[in-house]
Formats: structure tokens, sequence, C-alpha cells
């Protein structure tokens, strides 16, 4: 397969405007898609790392043998969507609309599922490994096991990026006097849900500081009244 093609918020915004509504082979990673209308738009074969769809309305959209790493789907309208034989790590779903949604053949892990109608969405032949129903449900040796698989990401990342986003992991592994990099971590002192959902939410703002961090140093090439007037 030939090598992903790299597409910013803007193009990709752009395109659907025009009428495009399928994106194939293409990587759309570090991008703010969040509050637009992308209905019955089609992913396949596609990479995502820290995308935010937050509050997006993305009714019938098809993701096909797709990466999500670090997905936003929060608040998003996912009403007849189908993800179809993806990966999906570290995506927050939370209040997300689900209406006749459909996970089929999925490798779920480290994601949350909080505070949506999960009656209204089918899982077919799908892996879950640390999915949350609750912040209840969080438990700080979750969080512990979710820095542990998390780090490594930070490697592929551009060096002042990794060093922003490392900041924040370090902030939330020394709430429970953690080293965030260590091979083995200790067992966390407090085993509240209360205190592993407060660094549940600060692991999931990684994904704007991420994306912002991304934008400040890759600014939009030739910026346009047309990208003047949306918010990315």
């Amino acid at each position: 397969m030939a090598a992903k093609k790299r597409l910013f918020s803007t193009e990709v915004m752009e395109a659907y405007d025009r009428g495009t509504r399928v994106f194939e082979n293409v990587d759309i990673s570090f991008a703010q898609l969040g509050g637009f209308t992308l209905d019955d738009v089609v992913f396949k074969d596609c990479t995502f790392d820290y995308t935010s769809f937050r509050f997006s309305s993305m009714r019938r959209a098809r993701f096909t043998n797709c990466r999500l790493f670090f997905i936003g789907f929060y608040g998003t309208d996912l009403r007849q969507a189908v993800f179809d034989h993806s990966t999906i790590e570290f995506a927050r779903f939370d209040t997300a609309q689900f209406d006749a949604t459909i996970f089929r053949s999925c490798a779920i892990s480290y994601s949350s599922l909080i505070n949506t109608a999960l009656g209204a969405a089918t899982f077919t032949d799908c892996s879950k490994m640390k999915v949350w129903e609750s912040v209840a449900a969080i438990t700080t040796n979750d969080i512990q096991d979710a820095l542990r698989v998390f780090m490594p990401s930070l490697d592929t990342l551009d060096f002042e990026i990794k060093c922003h986003i490392k900041a924040i992991i370090d902030k939330i592994a020394g709430d429970y006097n953690l080293g965030a990099s260590a091979v083995r971590l200790p067992v966390p002192m407090n085993d509240s849900s209360h205190s592993a959902g407060r660094s549940y939410e600060k692991l999931s703002d990684v994904l704007d500081q991420a994306i912002s961090a991304y934008g400040t140093k890759n600014p939009y090439k030739g910026k346009t009244p047309y990208e003047k007037d949306r918010k990315y």
C-alpha cells in the first residue's frame, strides 16, 4: 500500500464542503475537527493520531480498517455510525450520541464510554481492554497501566511536542508519586475512584494539548479568508 497522504484539518473540511465524502489511505493526525458537520463521511485505511471530533455531527460516518489513537469523540453525534475492523486506543466517547451505532471486529482499549446510551450501540466480535463505562470504574491502577502503555508513543513525536506532553504526563504521575517513564511503577498510595477520575480528566486533556502544540509549531500553509472563518 502506498504511503498515506497527510491531510490537515482545513484540507479535510474544504474537501468535505466540496462534496468529498470518502477519504482513503490518508493520515489525519493532530487535527482539530470538532464542532463541524461530517455526516456520511467514510474513512478507509486511515490513521488518526491525536485527533478531535468533539461535538461534531458524524451521523452515518464509517471508519473501516482505521487506526485511531488518542481520539476525542466527546459529545459527538455518532448515530448510525460504523466502526469496522479498526483499532481504537485512548478514545473518549463520553456523552457521544449512539443510535444504531455499530462497532464490528474492533480492538478497543484504554477508552471511555461514559454517559452514553450503550444499549443503542452494538459491539460484534470486538475485543475490549480497559474500556470504562463510568468514572467510578476507573482505578489508579488503570491510570498507572495507561501511562505505561502511552509513554512509548511519545518517541514518535516532534521533540518539542514530546517535551510539552511529557510535562503533562509527569504532572499526572506526580499526583500518585509515580515515575511515569519508569519500567516498573510503584503501587499508588491512593486508589480512590475520585482521584483516579481527576487524573483521567487530565490524561484526556493531553489530546487538546497535543493538537495545540502541533498547530503552533506547524502553522497551516497559505492561510485564506476561508480558513479564518473556521476554528481549527
